[in-house]
């Protein structure tokens, strides 16, 4: 009766938030998947004492994609156990929800850096996707996979799969999709130091990421470009796409992008000598890294620790840092 529809409404919020992901729309679903957050919460534990197994497992799994979204990693990793754990009790009718899990665990394993792990469960979910003929969740899958192989430089196929993934959502009608491909695939070049081609492909990605509206994919390019930059030695141009790429990534609110960006620019204004601004915003970093359990966290105070500061100074900035909220944190590490 209403009390079930009640805890279906919560479901309905958590997909139609995500259907925002990668819209000029994400950062208004964010700020409601995050008021809602409790209340999805709520539902999933509800349709766990009706034994409603294909309900629990959708929106815990829901909420594991919201979390990861948010750049709350390990509240995300907790969220896909529960789907995992419901999982047991579906039936071949719920396939498509099964490789969703699948897909998405893959995801997790990779953002944790577990790369071999990562890159069976893909494989996985790219072989249930085929079966089922979906040509998003194949290309998806590909563009994973993708992502796994060029972490562990294995370039040449890497490049094939972004090839399928690019393919891909060009015949499922997915114009967001293909411009991630076309960053990936500038990825990827950058990596194998053809800085040229790299930034093609990036320049491409950006332009069709500006006219969607696309402002988180636009901030993951943006941050590819400014890496690019940086290896090519214009630290000016870098910073300022790596400053660009850190303005909407506090837009959105995304908690480990905007530690990533504070990461970046960090080691740009350490390579200008400009050593207690480059200190502050890699101290934010690290404490955004920790408080989310991003094994980045390590990069970051190699970094602090390359800057070689007085015990003074390290002693002061390490209090100042404490205990500031996201934006005060920002404004304080932004001090220049």
């Amino acid at each position: 009766g209403d009390v079930y529809k009640r805890q279906d409404y919560f479901l309905q919020v958590a997909r139609a938030c995500l259907a925002q992901v990668r819209t000029p729309f994400e950062n208004e679903a964010m700020r409601l998947a995050e008021l809602q957050m409790d209340n999805m919460r709520a539902a999933m534990e509800w349709f766990t004492r009706q034994g409603d197994w294909a309900r629990r497992a959708e929106i815990a799994l829901r909420l594991s994609q919201l979390c990861d979204r948010l750049g709350w990693l390990l509240k995300a990793t907790t969220y896909l156990q529960d789907a995992l754990d419901s999982a047991l009790f579906l039936d071949e009718a719920q396939m498509e929800l099964l490789t969703e899990l699948t897909l998405q665990r893959a995801a997790l394993q990779y953002e944790q850096h577990h790369w071999e792990d990562a890159l069976q469960t893909a494989q996985d979910a790219l072989a249930r996707y085929e079966s089922l003929g979906s040509l998003p969740g194949q290309a998806r899958s590909h563009n994973l996979i993708g992502l796994i192989l060029l972490r562990v430089s294995r370039f040449d196929e890497a490049y094939t799969h972004f090839q399928r993934a690019l393919q891909g959502f060009m015949q499922a009608n997915e114009p967001v999709w293909v411009a991630l491909a076309l960053n990936n695939l500038g990825l990827l070049e950058y990596e194998r130091g053809r800085f040229d081609e790299a930034t093609r492909f990036l320049q491409q990605a950006a332009q069709r990421q500006r006219t969607l509206g696309d402002m988180r994919g636009l901030s993951e390019t943006l941050n590819n470009l400014g890496a690019v930059h940086q290896l090519q030695g214009n630290t000016a141009a870098a910073l300022r796409y790596f400053s660009e790429s850190l303005e909407y990534e506090a837009q959105i609110g995304n908690r480990l992008g905007i530690a990533r960006g504070l990461c970046n620019l960090g080691e740009v204004l350490m390579l200008q000598g400009e050593t207690l601004p480059a200190a502050r915003h890699l101290l934010a970093a690290m404490q955004l890294f920790q408080q989310y359990g991003s094994p980045d966290y390590d990069y970051a105070l190699a970094l602090y620790q390359r800057l070689m500061l007085d015990e003074d100074t390290d002693a002061r900035l390490q209090t100042e840092c404490q205990n500031r909220a996201l934006e005060d944190l920002l404004q304080w590490a932004r001090i220049l």
